[in-house]
């Protein structure tokens, strides 16, 4: 690895908090309805798309080499 960067800058980090919280929330009680459920889908799945079309846009900017 090159270099640092500080913890809260690390995806691999923040996909580990995520899935240790989701749990925790759980065993405390926090229920949510199925159309909560349901909305909560289509935000992730929209934020997904948005997040996956800027990196792949972003990535292409400012990519040092062509595309064979």
């Amino acid at each position: 690895m090159n270099g640092t960067k500080p913890w809260w800058q690390s995806t691999g980090m923040w996909g580990g908090i995520v899935a240790t919280l989701t749990p925790i929330i759980g065993a405390l009680g926090y229920a949510i309805s199925e159309q909560e459920q349901q909305q909560i889908v289509v935000g992730i799945t929209t934020v997904i798309t948005v997040i996956s079309g800027v990196v792949a846009t972003r990535g292409r900017k400012v990519a040092r080499k062509e595309i064979k």
